[in-house]
């Protein structure tokens, strides 16, 4: 099943990574039906849920369905029990759907939960960062800071906040380049230089 989550990665968003996915979700389940306790097996399966409600809602079109998914799975996974080795894991599903959830709202218009979703996901990184230097985690602050900055700024009043935490995520992914080039990090820092840039223009 893992293996299979690792196929759709690189899959387009088309009738093939549908099918990808839920083959994997199908052997996550024959793996709950022989053991309903594998925790690793209940990951993987709410991980096919994210993958579900992101093809329903990039590649079909379909946000109402899409975010019935992503609550599901992530009210799933908060009331599930993982051992140490998958809480990592657990934690940065929880933060993707997080993300997702508010890219549902924020693209109805909907601010307010959108940008409760996306700073409960900065929450999240916070904590598992601890004040060190993951570069994995790291990475993810810069997404959930871009994320907050594009909702903050189209609040006329929240723009000045929009454009700190612009420069933050770009800090972030400085940061992350101090330790050496990584193409994904220069990508995601120009994103954010561009963020930047937007705020200021809406700022006057």
């Amino acid at each position: 099943g893992w293996l299979l989550l690792d196929r759709w990665t690189l899959q387009a968003d088309n009738a093939e990574s549908d099918a990808v996915n839920e083959r994997a979700a199908a052997q996550f389940r024959d793996a709950l039906t022989l053991d309903p306790g594998q925790a690793s097996a209940r990951l993987g399966l709410l991980t096919t849920e994210k993958n579900r409600g992101f093809d329903l809602y990039w590649a079909s079109d379909r946000p109402d369905e899409a975010l019935r998914v992503f609550l599901n799975a992530i009210g799933e996974l908060r009331a599930a029990h993982f051992p140490a080795e998958l809480r990592a894991e657990s934690r940065h599903l929880e933060t993707q759907l997080l993300n997702r959830i508010g890219d549902v709202y924020y693209d109805r218009g909907a601010l307010a939960e959108s940008l409760r979703a996306y700073r409960d996901a900065e929450s999240i990184i916070r904590q598992e960062l601890g004040g060190g230097g993951s570069r994995l985690w790291l990475d993810r602050l810069s997404e959930a800071l871009y994320n907050i900055s594009g909702a903050l700024a189209d609040i006329p009043a929240q723009r000045r906040q929009a454009l700190s935490t612009a420069r933050e995520g770009a800090q972030v992914m400085e940061r992350v380049l101090s330790y050496g080039y990584d193409a994904s990090a220069e990508k995601r820092l120009s994103i954010l230089y561009g963020q930047e840039a937007l705020v200021l223009v809406s700022m006057g």
